[in-house]
């Protein structure tokens, strides 16, 4: 009972927040409004004047001065949107969601990793796997057609197929070492170097491993990798460019790692 209480609570917060967050929002816009209503004024004043000896006027000083005071608000404002919009309260309840989810994954790995081999396999590559798409696209379903998939690496390190899908569109196969695309990717896993972010898919000319741009103009990739060896990579598909940013890259990052955990417990 206690726990459901916080969590209402929880809940009650985000909700006035993101309410508190529309009513700056609004109130940014009518003082942006305003403020150049004021300038407009000003600008048609000095049109037919063609100088500006009307602003030494006593009459419209106070205005001078509500229009100064609306200009210091609208700037400050526009500099803290980041912390009140509500765009913003409710990615940050999203991630917490997403962290809590990963926390349980994080945990059921532990529960499984005494069972047998062939049990942790079906439990990594099945429940694990259908947790963390489905989790990351609960996370980013404002992100219209996201598609998460999960790859497996064989032993061989010549080959990765898809485990786990979410989305509405199926992964477009596997990679392969026979051709530049399947032979990029598997590299990109084996030299390990953490996330990457696609900004565009269609302006990336550098050679590397840049999917094949079927629907889907911006991703990240990371590999699962642990000491145990390459187990494969997960990534999240966009359809346009913006989809995806920089801060998204540490949430894939940290669900890789999560991963590379459960893998790394079902090699023999």
């Amino acid at each position: 009972m206690t726990r459901f209480r916080i969590r209402a609570s929880a809940k009650d917060l985000v909700d006035r927040l993101v309410q508190v967050g529309w009513w700056l929002h609004s109130l940014r816009w009518c003082i942006g409004a305003a403020i150049a209503l004021a300038v407009g004024a000003g600008l048609g004043q000095w049109v037919d004047d063609k100088n500006w000896n009307f602003l030494a006027d006593p009459a419209i000083e106070p205005w001078c001065q509500y229009t100064i005071a609306a200009a210091v608000v609208w700037v400050i404002l526009s500099a803290t949107k980041h912390a009140w919009h509500p765009d913003a309260v409710v990615s940050s309840k999203d991630e917490q969601m997403l962290l809590t989810q990963l926390a349980l994954s994080a945990r059921s790995i532990a529960d499984a990793k005494g069972k047998p081999i062939h049990t942790r396999r079906q439990f990594v590559r099945g429940e694990l796997a259908i947790h963390m798409v489905n989790a990351l696209s609960r996370v980013y379903s404002k992100v219209p057609d996201v598609r998460t998939i999960i790859y497996e690496m064989s032993t061989e390190q010549d080959e990765m197929w898809p485990v786990q899908h979410a989305g509405e569109r199926r992964p477009s196969g596997k990679f392969t070492l026979q051709d530049k695309r399947g032979e990029e990717a598997i590299k990109f896993v084996l030299t390990d170097k953490g996330a990457k972010l696609e900004e565009d898919v269609k302006k990336n000319t550098g050679g590397s491993w840049s999917g094949k741009g079927e629907g889907y103009r911006t991703y990240i990739a990371a590999p699962v990798v642990s000491s145990s060896g390459f187990h494969g990579m997960i990534t999240i598909d966009a359809p346009n460019p913006g989809d995806l940013t920089q801060h998204d890259k540490r949430v894939i990052d940290l669900a890789a790692n999560i991963l590379s955990v459960g893998f790394s417990h079902i090699k023999k």
